[in-house]
């Protein structure tokens, strides 16, 4: 029979702070120590889509709460397409998101008719003097974390070279003496893309100085804590062979953990995993559609899998991708053998 993973089990997305499915990893305690270090201004979390980047933001930002932080989420997924068109409309946007938070902390409507006008004249300014005023100033004794989620949607954006400055120019703002109080702020950017491909100079950007976390697919003790948390739905030897397959790939480890849980036969489950048809099919589909998007994409794929070397801007963004893996193009592979498996069975046919 084959056993479908059901759509709910399917969306993914980060996971409650509280969720006994979260794995403790190496990160966990990098950022944790990352955000409490008195000389840290920007925290640059980095890796792969869907490893687990948003959930570990989440339970740090849940942590530093409980310790007396305010914490604030902007979230660019969010935003229309329209707010990243102009300086203005993103900073307005941001503005919106953040004033709506801080009602809530404050328990009371946060007024923004004049912070709203400030941007619409001059959009940098007027953002940073919102920061300024309704943030910094009004908490004086408070450690603000910012974290700004899926950051990978300025890239290629006109708004994003200006907002990145932006950024850096709060991190240098830490050396002088009149801004001591922009110290307080500390700010965690998440991010999938490499930088590199799409800013001319990093100088004027964060990326080149923020403390860099990176998260990377489970290891095999991990895989196995994911397991025990769940149950203990696989035997070793099925854990092992899962593992073999998905190369630890937080994500689909999960969901095929959990379709053991929820009834289906291991036996019967794992050879279904790589087909069109099968539990991951629509998954599978979509990685599918994003390499056959560019023929770079396609080629790059098609050597890896040949065990060749390929072009590193295609290697930088199927990397990023979650496609490939590897430190550099000319010693890359495959994320995981379903991958593989999977686009090489439809480029032969």
């Amino acid at each position: 029979m084959n056993h479908q993973i059901s759509r709910e089990k399917l969306t993914g997305g980060a996971l409650h702070p509280e969720d006994h499915r979260y794995v403790l990893r190496p990160a966990d305690r990098f950022l944790e120590e990352a955000v409490r270090r008195s000389d840290t201004s920007i925290i640059l979390v980095k890796g792969p889509r869907e490893t687990g980047k948003s959930s570990l933001m989440i339970r740090c930002l849940h942590q530093e709460q409980a310790r007396g932080a305010m914490t604030l989420v902007t979230d660019f997924k969010a935003f229309p397409r329209s707010a990243f068109e102009t300086m203005e409309n993103l900073c307005l946007a941001i503005l919106l998101q953040l004033a709506a938070q801080l009602a809530q902390i404050k328990g009371g409507e946060i007024p923004t008719a004049e912070d709203e006008a400030r941007v619409s004249k001059m959009p940098t300014i007027g953002l940073e003097q919102f920061i300024q005023r309704r943030v910094l100033n009004q908490n004086m004794e408070t450690t603000i974390l910012w974290a700004m989620d899926r950051v990978d949607r300025l890239f290629g954006t006109p708004s994003g070279p200006d907002f990145f400055s932006l950024l850096r120019s709060w991190h240098d703002k830490r050396t002088q003496l009149a801004s001591r109080t922009w110290r307080r702020l500390k700010i965690v950017v998440v991010t999938s893309t490499e930088a590199v491909l799409f800013l001319k100079d990093l100088n004027q950007s964060p990326f080149n100085v923020g403390l860099k976390i990176e998260l990377a697919d489970f290891s095999s003790d991990e895989a196995q804590t994911l397991n025990k948390e769940l149950g203990e739905p696989l035997a070793p030897l099925e854990q092992a062979s899962l593992y073999a397959l998905l190369s630890g790939h937080p994500r689909l480890m999960g969901q095929a953990m959990q379709a053991v849980n929820d009834g289906a036969l291991f036996s019967e489950l794992l050879p279904q995993l790589d087909q069109a048809d099968g539990p991951f099919g629509e998954h599978l589909q979509r990685l599918e559609e994003f390499v056959n998007s560019r023929p770079e994409h396609r080629s790059a794929v098609d050597d890896v899998i040949a065990g060749k070397s390929c072009a590193t801007e295609p290697f930088l963004m199927l990397r990023s991708a979650g496609v490939l893996a590897g430190d550099a193009s000319d010693a890359p592979r495959m994320r995981c053998p379903l991958y593989a498996r999977f686009l090489q069975r439809k480029n032969s046919r």
